[in-house]
Order: structure tokens, then sequence, then C-alpha cells
């Protein structure tokens, strides 16, 4: 009985100390890539590019943010309720939820809710939602034509990056005053290769 006992004690000790590494992983990962993005954002928007590609490099690959991980159940149920209604009906050229994704948007240590939505690359837009008094609230909507997105940790806003026939454009998305507010960071013209953006957001679906 008392082996039994030191068992469960030495798996409840493992579990714990394997949560706080992941803890302190993620935020390392967030201040490192937080400081990375707000150089690349910099450089972009002096058309410096090959600076901005030396930093986006350092970037991880697909965002790592502490208070996605560490989402409640609630919050998780609020959030889902709000996916669940946007779906496409049976008719032709139908909006539909193209993909959805989960980030802190306005630096509160709280996860919030994107979805990108639309019947075609015309008309798509991105939703964000807020949780806030145990209910998900909308806070409004963004063109994301042609648009991919990406985290910005420990800074207030999310990045829209995009793309199409040898132009390309870098977006910062907030919300100020209860009110969701984009601005163009830059854009550039090529025939090479467009700029590798790293930090993307991880689909939800």
């Amino acid at each position: 009985m008392k082996k039994v006992k030191k068992m469960i004690v030495l798996i409840l000790s493992l579990s714990l100390l394997l949560s706080g590494s992941k803890t302190i992983i993620f935020a390392a990962s967030e201040k490192s890539d937080g400081e990375n993005m707000e150089k690349v954002l910099k450089y972009y928007k002096t058309k410096q590019f090959e600076k901005a590609i030396q930093y986006s490099k350092k970037l991880s690959k697909t965002a790592r943010e502490a208070c996605v991980s560490d989402m409640s159940a609630e919050m998780k149920k609020a959030y889902l309720k709000i996916v669940k209604k946007y779906k496409a009906d049976s008719s032709d050229d139908a909006e539909y939820l193209w993909d959805y994704y989960y980030s802190d948007v306005d630096n509160d240590k709280k996860a919030d809710l994107l979805l990108k939505y639309g019947s075609c690359e015309g008309d798509v837009k991105l939703y964000v939602y807020q949780y806030k008094a145990g209910k998900a609230k909308k806070i409004g909507s963004v063109e994301a034509f042609h648009t991919s997105y990406y985290a910005y940790p420990n800074h207030k806003g999310v990045i829209g990056y995009g793309g199409m026939m040898g132009e390309e454009w870098v977006r910062l998305i907030t919300i100020k005053n209860g009110k969701l507010k984009e601005k163009t960071i830059g854009t550039h013209t090529t025939d090479e290769d467009y700029f590798n953006m790293r930090c993307i957001l991880k689909s939800q679906m």
C-alpha cells in the first residue's frame, strides 16, 4: 500500500513538473517571437526587406501562446458555440467557415477567437470574438482577401499577411476601445518569391 502511495505522489509530482516546464517553454517562446516580430514589422515598414527576412527566420514556425493552451473549459465551450453557427447552407455560392484560430489580440493574456468566413476570396472576412462575462462577444471584422494570420506575442494585435500577382502586404489588426482596427504596415511588389512570414496561427479545423 505504501509503495502505491509513493508511486501516486511521484506521478503527480512529475505531472506538475512537466506542466511547469511547458509554461516556461511557452513563455520563453512568446518573448522571443514577440521581440523578433516587432523587428520584422519595423524593417518591413521601412522597406528593409532583407533585414525583415532575417528576423522572420528566427520566429517559431507556428505560434505558441500560453493563453491558448491554458483556455478554460467554459471559454472553449463558448467559442465552439460560435464556431458552430458559421456553417454553409446547401445552396451554391454559400458562405462557409474557411478556418478558425485562437490568439491574444489585445495582449490581456486571454485567448480570442478568430474565424475566417465567406463564399470566395472576394467577400471572405476575418471575424474576432472575445470571451466576456461567460459569453463570446463579437468585436468586429476585417477583409481577409488572400490573407493568412500570424501571432504578435506580448504585443497588441495579430498580423495579417497576404499577396497575389506579384504584390504582398503586411497589416496589423488590433482592438481599440472595444472595436476592431486594421492598418497597413507595408507593401512590396516583387517578381521573386513572396516574404516568408512565420509564427502562423494554428488551424483549429
